[in-house]
């Protein structure tokens, strides 16, 4: 059962005791009433709705949990991983390695973006280093470490779109005269039929 009291040793704090969804009993303890009351109200209302999140793994460490998650990468290919730990130690690990997984928000990601983007990183690379992050935070939320992942929807910079490159008609007779004979009508039919690889 939940409730607020006085602080057994300190009669000028409040202590709010309640157990959490795993029956575990729990307390915290605030200087005002009123701020003990709002914690409750807040505590009780997301155990009814199955969003409560343990506070001591929420204080996990971000570079514990990184690197318990790039454990479990088993998946992917070699040069894939090795991507994803060089973006860790060179830009992800550096920025939110100490902090608690709980006191990363959407700002200081928008903010860690731009000093990249400051910095001189192409737009790739900034889109990949997130994009790790991201799948860290979404793994943190799955385990209910935290209760959303504050990488979501945070603005990226574009990629900037390649000139794309055609054949003029005489580049096009060029290389359908240096072909096999055979082959001569495909890259006509390829060049001017306007069809697509589906």
């Amino acid at each position: 059962m939940a409730h607020i009291r006085r602080h057994p040793v300190d009669n000028s704090k409040w202590q709010v005791r309640y157990v959490d969804p795993g029956k575990r009993e729990r307390s915290k303890t605030f200087r005002r009433k009123v701020d003990a009351e709002k914690f409750l109200i807040q505590v009780e209302s997301q155990k009814q709705r199955g969003e409560w999140i343990d506070p001591d793994l929420a204080a996990t460490p971000f570079d514990d949990w990184a690197h318990s998650w790039i454990t479990t990468r088993t998946h992917l290919k070699p040069k894939t991983l090795d991507g994803y730990q060089s973006l860790l130690r060179i830009h992800i690990v550096p920025r939110f390695g100490g902090i608690r997984l709980d006191r990363i928000d959407g700002l200081s990601i928008e903010q860690w973006v731009a000093d990249m983007q400051e910095a001189g990183l192409s737009a790739s690379r900034i889109r990949q280093a997130h994009r790790v992050l991201s799948q860290i935070l979404k793994a943190a939320v799955r385990a209910r470490y935290i209760p959303a992942n504050p990488a979501d929807g945070i603005p990226l910079p574009r990629k900037p779109r390649r000139e794309q490159l055609f054949l003029n008609p005489v580049e096009v007779d060029r290389l359908a005269d240096a072909v096999d004979p055979r082959y001569r009508a495909l890259i006509y039919v390829l060049s001017y039929g306007g069809l697509r690889w589906g």
